[in-house]
């Protein structure tokens, strides 16, 4: 619960510092207020767009195929937009973060009864959707004190640090749930060989006793 409270911390951190600061960093880059007004609608669109297309993957992969794959993508895009490339290119950057974050919270989300079984599904939920809306709340005005003191241009650091972070909780969280799935797994493997043994057991008892009636009725 505590590592998956820490991934949608670090998950809601990411694309909500993404959306509140993208405009700002891109009017610091050079680009005018309408413009960057418009590649910020872009990422938005980009969104959407990728939850789409991974609703029709989300049939042939699984969600932590998805997960990666989302996590990967917006590790790409924070990498490049890191870079001193031209201008023209951080648009590109900036739908390449939308398409990588689409994916990752409705898988994130659609994994929980797998994770903790349907019968905690609904508390799990609810922890998970706290620690979005605290990181949410909490580390886009944190970023903005920094870009105060120092500059708007460690957004794409930021973000690094973001996904970075998410990549580790993720990585925990499927460790400690194959862990505890595999004991799980291994637990039920010795109730059956112990069902398996007793029932052997019943079995070769009542062919004695049913022996020795036969020997008895014979005498």
């Amino acid at each position: 619960m505590k590592l998956s409270f820490l991934t949608f911390f670090f998950y809601s951190a990411l694309e909500i510092s993404t959306s509140l600061w993208c405009g700002t960093y891109l009017i610091a880059c050079g680009f005018k207020p309408e413009i960057g007004a418009f590649i910020v609608s872009l990422m938005f669109a980009s969104v959407m767009v990728g939850r789409i297309i991974s609703g029709f993957f989300a049939i042939k992969f699984t969600d932590h195929r998805l997960i990666y794959a989302g996590i990967f993508t917006v590790a790409a895009g924070c990498l490049v937009l890191s870079l001193p490339l031209p201008l023209w290119m951080q648009p590109v950057c900036i739908c390449l973060l939308g398409l990588g974050c689409a994916p990752v919270y409705p898988s994130l989300i659609h994994a929980t009864p797998a994770r903790f079984g349907e019968s905690l599904s609904s508390q799990a939920i609810s922890i998970q959707l706290a620690g979005s809306y605290i990181g949410s709340i909490l580390m886009p005005p944190a970023f903005g004190l920094v870009a105060a003191k120092f500059t708007v241009h460690l957004w794409p650091i930021s973000l690094s640090i973001f996904v970075g972070l998410l990549l580790l909780c993720v990585c925990l969280l499927d460790y400690v749930t194959h862990k505890k799935l595999n004991k799980s797994y291994a637990r039920e493997r010795v109730i059956d060989i112990l069902h398996t043994v007793s029932m052997e057991t019943l079995k070769r008892e009542r062919r004695i006793q049913r022996h020795l009636r036969n020997r008895q009725k014979k005498r």
